[in-house]
């Protein structure tokens, strides 16, 4: 009697196994399916963003190519001195001297 019971306890546990692995499978493919489509997602994504950036980096080019400056050297710093003025020193009469 304690063999039919044993036998029987483990068919069960392993009928209640097989039955539970379908929805373990099932859960564990739709778990991969939306990591992949999350993956996709987040690749379309990047793609677009790369895509948008090198169209700006390429406009920056385009207008920096376009644009015609030149680079000025700047001049020396001319230090002006002021102006020297000859000054002519006369004496003063003196009240003394008479001429």
């Amino acid at each position: 009697m304690k063999s039919l019971v044993l036998v029987l306890t483990t068919f069960f546990a392993a009928l209640a196994a097989s039955a539970q692995t379908p929805r373990i499978t099932e859960a564990t493919f739709l778990k991969k399916e939306r990591q992949d489509l999350e993956a996709q997602t987040e690749q379309r994504i990047m793609e677009m963003l790369e895509t948008s950036r090198l169209r700006e980096e390429q406009a920056r080019m385009q207008k920096l190519e376009s644009t015609s400056f030149s680079v000025v050297q700047p001049a020396p710093a001319i230090v002006q001195q002021p102006a020297v003025q000859a000054v002519q020193v006369v004496p003063e009469a003196d009240a003394t001297q008479t001429w």
